[in-house]
Formats: C-alpha cells, structure tokens, sequence
C-alpha cells in the first residue's frame, strides 16, 4: 500500500493511428519491468529495457548495422563532443516531449479518463506543496483512485 499505483498499463495513441502500448511494474522485492509496444500500419517494435531486448516484426523492418553502443555512454559522448566543438547539442524538445508522455500517461491512469496531449497542456494540476519548507511536513496525498476525479 502506498501513495502510487504499483503498475501502469497505457495505450497511447497518436493522430496518424500508431499506438503504444507501455506497461511497468514498480513493487518492491518483485521483478519489475519497463516495456514498450509500438504497432504501426506494417509492422511492430516490442522493447523491454531490463532485458535489453528489441525486437521488430513486418515489411522492410529496420537493422541496425553499426556497432551497438551503450545508450547511456552515448549520450554522454555526445554531450561532451559538443562541449568540446563548441556545437549546440539541444535535445531539448525531445526530452520535454518524452517526459510530458509520461505525464500524460499517469495523469490518464490516475482518473481513469482517455486525456488528449491538448487536455494534459491545459491541466491545473500540481503535484508540488504550496509551500516548500524544511520546517513543515508535507501532508500524505490521498491515493489515487480512477473514476473519482475531484
């Protein structure tokens, strides 16, 4: 029992039909996993980070032919190589974008309600104390319950 859903199951789905379908569990002492399923008009991509495993179904499917590299080492290579040349290396949108999905996809399973990117800009929701100080406690938000949105 805690203060967060212990799994997420979210279908999103975007203006030109594509779906993803990402599922996660977070309870301790079980094995949690992260996976993605995107299906699009040809074929389908199917990821789960804790195994490291990519797989990808239909026509003319892609294949990477290069050295396969670290993700997390990558992206600090290129930070540091655009450090280095002086080159702006902004990913800025990217990221805000990808972590707005995420938003939106806990906001949808927190209410219980399909929310449209539209829907998630224009919330007044905050999940941040009106107040932030060291000398007060943070009061327990109730746990969230789909269906009643208050």
């Amino acid at each position: 029992y805690g203060m967060i859903f212990d799994h997420f199951a979210i279908d999103y789905e975007y203006e030109n039909g594509a779906h993803l379908m990402s599922m996660c569990r977070q309870i301790p002492e079980c094995e949690n996993r992260v996976a993605e399923t995107i299906v699009g008009s040809s074929g389908k991509c199917e990821t789960d980070s804790g195994a490291r495993r990519y797989v990808l179904t239909g026509e003319n499917r892609y294949r990477f032919r290069e050295e396969e590299v670290n993700p997390y080492v990558q992206e600090h290579t290129d930070l540091i190589g655009s450090i280095r040349s002086g080159s702006p290396y902004n990913e800025l949108q990217q990221v805000a974008e990808s972590t707005f999905t995420a938003i939106l996809g806990r906001m949808s399973a927190y209410t219980g309600k399909a929310l449209s990117w539209d829907q998630g800009l224009a919330s007044d929701e905050s999940l941040v104390p009106e107040t932030l100080n060291f000398d007060e406690s943070l009061a327990v938000a109730p746990v969230p319950r789909p269906g009643n949105v208050t």
